[in-house]
């Protein structure tokens, strides 16, 4: 969304030089390239977190990406338990 893209440019320039927060095996450590950095969610949006600044964190692309399979991998798996 546009919101999403405005707190994006606004946040990644604050991040460079830290520590990506998730660090799953897939990520970078210290976060120095912006075109490497994406903002996610902190709780995402299919758990029920909001879309809010305060639910939302600067983490480098791999992390980013691998936690949203991972998490979407999860959800999909629950679905298709007899559990759910």
């Amino acid at each position: 969304s546009t919101r999403h893209r405005a707190q994006r440019k606004r946040m990644i320039p604050l991040a460079i030089g830290t520590w990506c927060p998730v660090r799953l095996p897939v990520g970078e450590g210290v976060m120095l390239d912006p075109k490497r950095m994406d903002l996610g969610h902190i709780v995402p949006l299919w758990a029920g977190g909001s879309d809010s600044i305060e639910n939302k964190q600067v983490e480098c692309l791999p992390c980013n990406r691998s936690k949203g399979a991972t998490e979407g991998n999860r959800l999909r798996r629950r679905r298709g338990s007899r559990d759910w």
